[in-house]
């Protein structure tokens, strides 16, 4: 059974002067991104590999939750900052690991979902900070869980 866990970036600051590859996050995005970490350690949903786009706002969220669980095996690929979700499709199913945790971009990371699913990508917006888990199992991919961003502040009252 493969499980795909897939995270959009948590809240950036505003491109302003810098490139948009170079943005960070936010003191409110790396508190989120925090508090997605111990949920995902908490329901013992722990990736094998965590592959994260080569934004820097990305691999703030991918760090910052490999740490939370205790994950040391993290690609960086421009791949998810410029790729298509069909090329990021091909990457992953080159992986061998069971367990793999996404960090991207929308509106990519919508595609991809959609796919997966077979629904229309209007019905799906993954917003920043949060998380949505699909499994496959019976030759086909499904919903498991979805953390949204707002929603993991009833998380964080009970840690």
């Amino acid at each position: 059974m493969k499980n795909m866990i897939i995270i959009r970036h948590g809240k950036a600051e505003h491109s302003g002067e810098k490139a948009d590859i170079n943005r960070r996050l936010t003191d409110e995005g790396v508190k989120s991104i925090n508090a997605l970490g111990k949920y995902l350690l908490s329901i013992d949903l722990l990736p094998d590999i965590i592959v994260s786009s080569d934004a820097m706002r990305a691999k703030m969220t991918a760090d910052i939750v490999a740490r939370e669980v205790h994950c040391k095996n993290i690609i960086y690929k421009d791949l998810l900052y410029a790729g298509t979700f069909e090329e990021i499709l091909i990457f992953y199913e080159s992986l061998r690991e069971r367990n793999v945790l996404i960090v991207g971009h929308n509106p990519t990371l919508d595609k991809l979902i959609a796919h997966m699913l077979e629904i229309p990508c209007e019905t799906i917006h993954l917003s920043t900070g949060s998380m949505i888990h699909l499994n496959f199992s019976h030759d086909k991919w499904k919903l498991k869980n979805f953390m949204k961003s707002k929603e993991l502040n009833n998380f964080i009252a009970t840690i």
